[in-house]
């Protein structure tokens, strides 16, 4: 995932919230204060502690609301999922079904990882830099899919998908980062920065070449890798208030 179509994606999403702001605009909703937050974000993840010397990086989205308790904005309550990829690979002209070696397929594997977590968040609410923290507790969930698909097939519909290895945990941690306002109106939008450290505990993993095919036709081999999942990601995305 490169940089360029991420900055692209964001600026698109920042256009759209600008102009659906200055859209049927009522002076009386304008009088209502914001009463929560919603918005999406590209991250960059980077494996921290004894999950580096296993994984090297990782590209992902998130989700995230968050309803604003107190009266002045400060105080509010955070929901985030996010999901992330650390690893792919295909395989080509894989002869799947042993009754027919005339069948060719791709197989793509993919490592992934999930989180779904809340907790308070404190916040600036007014102002042309508003910064931000959060704590959260959530579940991390880790897994490696591999899907067949058809050779010949130019839409890559997948035909067959199944988990290699899977596993789940309890996460806990904060993040950190800074509004910067780029549209008023009824619903403001702001472009998101910021930074997430979130702490794992040990889940057993396969990464990119840990699974070994058996040239002899039989089940393949998996490597299996067992550590703490720890992460920082570094962010940019949009966020929108909500009246």
């Amino acid at each position: 995932m490169r940089t360029a179509p991420l900055l692209a994606a964001v600026a698109l999403l920042a256009t759209a919230a600008t102009a659906g702001a200055q859209l049927d605009e009522d002076p009386a909703d304008l009088s209502r204060p914001i009463r929560g937050l919603a918005g999406g974000s590209f991250y960059y993840a980077h494996p921290v502690g004894e999950f580096s010397d296993y994984i090297r990086r990782g590209f992902g989205g998130n989700l995230h609301g968050t309803w604003l308790v107190s009266d002045d904005g400060v105080l509010g309550l955070r929901v985030d999922a996010s999901y992330m990829n650390y690893g792919r690979e295909t395989v080509h002209d894989v002869c799947a079904l042993p009754s027919n070696c005339r069948v060719y397929v791709d197989v793509t594997t993919t490592n992934n990882i999930a989180f779904v977590g809340a907790g308070p968040q404190i916040i600036a609410p007014r102002g042309p830099l508003r910064p931000y923290v959060a704590g959260q507790v959530g579940w991390t969930f880790i897994w490696t899919s591999s899907s067949i698909e058809d050779a010949d097939d130019y839409d890559d519909r997948s035909i067959y998908d199944t988990d290699n290895v899977s596993d789940n945990t309890f996460s806990y941690g904060g993040l950190g980062g800074f509004l910067i306002p780029i549209s008023g109106g009824r619903n403001p939008a702001s472009l998101d920065l910021g930074v997430r450290y979130l702490r794992n505990g040990r889940v057993h993993y396969l990464r990119k070449g840990d699974i070994i095919d058996d040239p002899y036709g039989g089940p393949p081999t998996f490597n299996i890798q067992r550590s703490r999942a720890d992460l920082v990601t570094y962010f940019i995305g949009v966020t929108v208030g909500l009246r």
